[in-house]
């Protein structure tokens, strides 16, 4: 069972900074709580789960990367906040299983405002069942047994790479996959051109947004695409 709720993980975070996080919570009035390092392990284990965590650092550690992949292994969405990263940093939490990465030094409270509620959003819309692979994400809904995309009713025409590209990334449990793991369900065995990839995921992403559903299958430099811009 999962739960529309945030958990907050501090490893290391400075008093101010996590005072600034948690303070955007209270204001959207997102439900959250606070989670030591050493709490969150029996917390996964609870058959409940959060709708998406928090993780919150002054810089990059053993603790941050340990704290995603616990979280990636219980498929539990995650955005980690950082006083200060490089954009090598950035790009290892990315592939560690952080869905999104913010540098705090060069964020200002609104983007980090606007990100915070946004990322809420998507991840609090994006559901599967086990009995029928659906996903929504905003107003778009996926039927994998159907093969079809629709966006309030109305059906969206994927060609079939398109759509296997789409469901690729829905079920990725971390939303976020390289362009190898993309690329091989590209075609059947053939090697696609260098730009095969792009040009599909411009369509996609075209096709999405023109029937007025969600910017999906952002770009993410060095690693490949994620699910959710």
């Amino acid at each position: 069972m999962r739960l529309a709720h945030i958990i907050v993980v501090p490893c290391g975070a400075t008093e101010s900074a996590l005072k600034q996080t948690l303070d955007v919570l209270l204001d959207h009035d997102l439900p959250h709580e606070s989670l030591s390092v050493d709490a969150l392990i029996p917390y996964l284990g609870l058959s409940t789960k959060p709708a998406l965590a928090i993780v919150q650092a002054s810089r990059l550690s053993v603790d941050v990367v340990e704290t995603l992949r616990h979280l990636t292994v219980s498929s539990i969405p995650a955005m980690t906040l950082l006083e200060e990263a490089t954009e090598e940093q950035e790009m290892t939490l990315l592939h560690t299983g952080a869905w999104e990465v913010l540098n705090l030094a060069t964020t200002s409270d609104r983007r980090l405002r606007t990100r915070i509620a946004t990322f809420y959003r998507n991840m609090t819309t994006l559901t599967a069942t086990p009995t029928a692979e659906t996903y929504t994400v905003g107003n778009l809904l996926v039927d994998a047994d159907r093969r079809s995309a629709d966006v309030v009713g109305t059906s969206i025409d994927l060609s079939k790479v398109e759509f296997d590209l789409l469901l690729t990334l829905l079920r990725s449990p971390a939303g976020m996959c390289t362009r190898e793991e993309l690329t091989s369900v590209l075609t059947d065995g053939a090697s696609p051109d260098g730009r095969s990839l792009e040009v599909n995921m411009s369509r996609l992403r075209v096709k999405i947004e023109s029937a007025g559903g969600p910017r999906l299958g952002e770009s993410v430099r060095g690693v490949g695409y994620r699910l959710t811009a």
